[in-house]
């Protein structure tokens, strides 16, 4: 073993004696990105997320870079190269223990209140609040993209902002990693299809896909319906946004799929 990877050995051993004891450690901000602050920690490089990040220090986070300032550890993984540090615990007192409680107190499948922290590409932080020891302990969670409507969402920042109040379902917790959903907290709009469409209504949707087997349309919100490319005549082109007048033809709500017939307004070229 050389002597630079015995002092990183020593510096690793070093955290998870600070790790296991709570104690703080002293910390260097390196640079900030919209999620939290990077930090290095003994030759490491940490993360301290917004949500571990007292209220005070999180309205000009800026001012942490290339200063030192401590922090306590909450989670240390060396084989995942993961370091993640709270300054809000060290600063307030609250202890990796109690965070630990926090996430341990939330009930997957239970429904909470939160605020948008933080918007991406890949989804959405939210911040619930949580009692342990009759004190407010403030945890953070991620919305996936994917689970943040029940319509197809390709940039989350065009459908919810920073600072946003919202209602979010826990649909996992593991590891101080904790996993939200949106549009589960909302009612599941494939409930009501069959209260809201029936067999030979006509509809207008607006084109939200195109495939080499038909075209879908959305018709309400998470609500598609399929019009086959065997009934769109060879000589009609659409495009993704267009308003398209259509039939539905059936509905089979518990696989959430609804067929529809286009309705012509002329007769194709091709039409005989």
């Amino acid at each position: 073993m050389s002597l630079r990877q015995a002092a990183s050995r020593a510096s690793w051993d070093k955290l998870l004696s600070a790790s296991k004891a709570g104690k703080q450690i002293n910390v260097h901000g390196r640079f900030i990105n919209p999620s939290g602050i990077i930090v290095d920690v003994l030759g490491f490089y940490g993360f301290i997320p917004n949500s571990q990040i007292s209220k005070k220090i999180l309205k000009d986070k800026e001012k942490l870079v290339g200063k030192e300032f401590i922090a306590i550890i909450i989670e240390i993984d060396k084989n995942s190269n993961r370091l993640i540090l709270s300054e809000k615990a060290a600063s307030e007192g609250i202890t990796p223990e109690i965070i630990r409680k926090a996430y341990a107190s939330l009930v997957e499948g239970e429904v909470y209140s939160g605020v948008v922290t933080t918007v991406s590409d890949f989804g959405v932080f939210a911040e619930i609040e949580t009692t342990v020891d009759d004190k407010k302990i403030p945890v953070e969670g991620l919305v996936h993209v994917s689970a943040v409507s029940w319509e197809k969402v390709q940039d989350p920042h065009t459908v919810i902002n920073k600072g946003e109040k919202i209602k979010v379902k826990v649909i996992g917790s593991k590891g101080g990693k904790l996993a939200l959903s949106i549009k589960q907290a909302l009612k599941d709009p494939w409930d009501e299809v069959d209260d809201n469409y029936k067999v030979e209504q006509k509809v207008t949707g607006k084109v939200a896909k195109i495939t080499d087997f038909g075209m879908f349309l959305q018709l309400g919100p998470g609500v598609e319906g399929l019009i086959h490319i065997t009934k769109i005549p060879p000589d009609k082109k659409f495009r993704v946004g267009d308003k398209v007048d259509a039939t539905i033809e059936e509905i089979d709500a518990k696989h959430r799929k609804i067929s529809l017939g286009l309705v012509l307004t002329q007769k194709p070229l091709l039409y005989k």
